[in-house]
């Protein structure tokens, strides 16, 4: 980065702050898209990049036909496995099209790195997809990557295809799993 004196604007009394001008050429492009990586036709990772804490988000993840062999209808294998992570609907594509539509939803209920996983399965009344991709016994499990900022940790610039859809309270998040009564109470 080359600056010059004029590269910087505002003073204080203590001196210059603020604002950092950089050459355009000199900065790498900030992908806004979902990184898929598809380590094999049962595997995938996602990777969303940055979320804060106590948001919940909808994720649409387009998955290349050739990637799965789940068929055109699909289910959760175990819906109880996973607390944070759920699959909202799934969008077959049309015979034109390469890819398959998931939107999942999706907790972000602690700081810091995250990692998620959801095994998905074609479900029995699954339809044979063109050219003979479906199989029965088929299952793909999607790993969800994630930084997960703190409160007050700053707001995250979301990738295409996250939206946030709403937040819980820190008390909504923590289950009460005591049964001792609060200070000051009587228990019940």
């Amino acid at each position: 980065m080359s600056s010059t004196d004029d590269d910087f604007q505002g003073t204080t009394g203590e001196g210059i702050i603020g604002h950092v001008h950089f050459n355009p050429e000199e900065v790498s492009h900030h992908d806004l898209e979902i990184l898929i990586d598809a380590t094999s036709t049962d595997c995938i990772d996602v990777h969303l990049g940055f979320l804060q804490v106590n948001h919940v988000y909808e994720v649409d993840v387009s998955i290349d036909k050739s990637q799965h062999k789940l068929g055109r209808s699909v289910e959760v294998c175990d819906p109880i496995s996973n607390l944070f992570v759920r699959l909202k609907s799934f969008e077959p594509g049309t015979d034109d099209s390469t890819a398959d539509v998931f939107r999942f939803e999706l907790f972000a209920h602690k700081e810091r790195l995250m990692r998620e996983s959801l095994t998905l399965r074609g479900s029995e009344e699954s339809s044979r997809q063109p050219g003979g991709l479906f199989d029965s016994e088929a299952k793909l499990t999607v790993h969800f990557h994630a930084r997960v900022l703190g409160k007050f940790k700053g707001t995250p610039a979301l990738k295409n295809g996250i939206r946030c859809v709403g937040m819980r309270s820190e008390d909504e998040t923590e289950p009460d799993c005591s049964d001792l009564a609060p200070a000051g109470r009587e228990p019940e």
